[in-house]
């Protein structure tokens, strides 16, 4: 399920449609090498996931790298969750106010109160079942959103030929050599490639595949990660490029900064059933929800549990531990981090600049990213590396984002050179392997041979609970897809309604597999 949502969200249908909208197929880049990451994962890699047998990635990195790294990792990480959640902030609100017409800035303090709001009254809604429920309704309303703007140029063949004939037709292949700030270029295809490659196959991604049944569940999941991510790319882009196609002057004439960025929702707007848009709100905001929601819950629950003893040890204080105090600290913390992450969203919409919200995501991820996501890439495929080798390839990637910075590099030679100098300082690492602690080749033999002994799932785990997920599930799908049937009673045109009718049917079908998938189970 969270596979399957990792690739429909705010981020899709914001950030990559501006992609789309300003350089056609060089989006497809993105989900390309994400699909070849899964097929990496699908033979073998997501089964090591699931055989590290842990709860949290976090595990994974103290196993690897020692306790020391892996408290550093969870702060840093608070940091960089709050940044991740402010930037998903601001892509909503900018998509609302293209839908509704809300200022950015009202938007964003509104939204963040309500996130504030729901995380302190309890929680983690966004994180259970519902993650299924929202890629579904996402990925109907993207292929119904694809389909209608294909008609508006007559099909796949009017489609082409329009590109073709087009003005747009040079920034709409996939690679386009020769512009001035080398955006969309072979050193860009590259850098992007980067980035998904350590989010995907390193320790963080891979806590995906940590509460699949065994490893062979973990592949089957890895595979419909690849399925359903190349089938995704050929329908989040259509709107976007169609977009660029017939309404640019529109867009321009919209005042945004950056048109490409807004082209999702303004096709949208033009297209989809009355009702439809504020449903497709919702759905992103659920979505975005479990980001913010993480960033957080998660990140109150850590500064209770770690940082608050910490910091009493070190003023030489008793910590409490009485319940109701540590309560108060914790969403007394939340707050904090609700008002940092607000004030992070405003910043990003008063400085994304012209290029875009998806350079603005890139350039954080080079610079900060990178040195976080290569040592947890790095580390699980390289073995014979001291524990201190996740140190150094953070250090020298955090030193050359500084130097690169500082040179006001672009973003993807900035990923290009932090690449390859964190890349460097790990293996050199590899020249110390002798000098390493018998404990610590120990304790690194016992890691990777765990990783790949299979899980057996009735003595390390017990009974499976499939059919009740199923089932569960499928009430859930099917209930969804009533109340979608229940748009039919709006004021909508019979073509209009066709498509309303479309969508539900497709929520309905899925909800009523899985209801059967568990029956059929609970046969069994």
């Amino acid at each position: 399920m969270s596979l399957l949502m990792s690739g429909i969200s705010t981020q899709t249908f914001i950030a990559n449609a501006g992609v789309a909208y300003n350089a056609g197929f060089s989006v497809w880049w993105i989900y390309i090498v994400n699909a070849l990451c899964g097929l990496v994962l699908a033979l073998g890699v997501a089964a090591w996931y699931r055989q590290a047998r842990v709860t949290t990635f976090a595990e994974i990195v103290r196993d690897r790298f020692g306790p020391s790294f892996q408290q550093f990792f969870t702060y840093y990480n608070i940091i960089w969750l709050v940044i991740g959640g402010s930037i998903g902030l601001y892509m909503l609100a900018l998509f609302a106010n293209t839908a509704f017409g809300f200022p950015v800035q009202f938007t964003i303090v509104g939204l963040g109160v309500i996130v504030l709001f729901y995380t302190l009254t309890g929680g983690n809604w966004a994180v259970l079942a519902a993650d299924f429920l929202q890629s579904l309704v996402l990925f109907s309303m993207a292929a119904l959103m694809a389909i209608l703007c294909l008609q508006e140029l007559g099909g796949i063949g009017g489609f082409l030929e329009t590109i073709r004939t087009s003005a747009a037709a040079a920034d709409f292949r996939m690679i386009t050599p020769g512009r001035e700030d080398g955006l969309y270029g072979i050193e860009w295809l590259i850098g992007v490639g980067i980035i998904q490659v350590y989010a995907a196959l390193g320790m963080q991604g891979g806590q995906r595949f940590f509460s699949c049944k065994d490893g062979r569940e973990a592949q089957k999941a890895a595979w419909l990660y690849v399925v359903v991510g190349l089938i995704g790319m050929t329908l989040y882009f259509i709107p976007p490029m169609v977009a660029r196609l017939t309404a640019s002057a529109e867009l321009a004439a919209m005042g945004v900064p950056s048109p490409g960025d807004i082209s999702y929702a303004f096709m949208a707007l033009k297209l989809l059933p009355f009702g439809f848009v504020p449903l497709m709100v919702v759905a992103m905001f659920s979505a975005q929800m479990s980001t913010m929601d993480t960033a957080l819950n998660a990140n109150a629950a850590l500064f209770v549990k770690n940082a608050y003893p910490a910091l009493m040890r070190l003023a030489k204080k008793e910590p409490r531990t009485d319940h109701k105090f540590l309560l108060a600290i914790g969403r007394l913390f939340t707050v904090v981090l609700g008002i940092g992450l607000v004030c992070c969203a405003l910043y990003f919409a008063s400085n994304a600049g012209e290029k875009g919200i998806f350079e603005l995501t890139f350039r954080i991820n080079a610079i900060f990213g990178i040195p976080l996501l290569m040592p947890l890439f790095l580390g699980y495929f390289i073995r014979k590396t001291p524990l201190w080798s996740g140190w150094a390839c953070l250090g020298a990637g955090l030193m050359a984002s500084v130097i690169c910075t500082i040179a006001d590099m672009p973003s993807f030679r900035l990923a290009l050179i932090n690449s390859g100098v964190g890349l460097a300082a790990f293996l050199s690492t590899r020249l110390f392997w002798n000098r390493v602690p018998e404990s610590t080749h120990t304790q690194l033999t016992k890691f990777f041979t765990r990783l790949h002994t299979p899980v057996n799932f009735d003595e390390e785990v017990g009974e499976a609970n499939d059919a009740q997920q199923l089932k569960l599930i499928g009430i859930l799908a099917l209930a969804l897809g009533g109340f979608i049937a229940l748009f039919l009673l709006l004021p909508n045109v019979a073509s209009a309604r066709l498509n309303i009718v479309c969508v539900s049917g497709a929520v309905l079908l899925v909800g009523a597999v899985l209801f059967g998938l568990s029956k059929r189970k609970e046969q069994h």
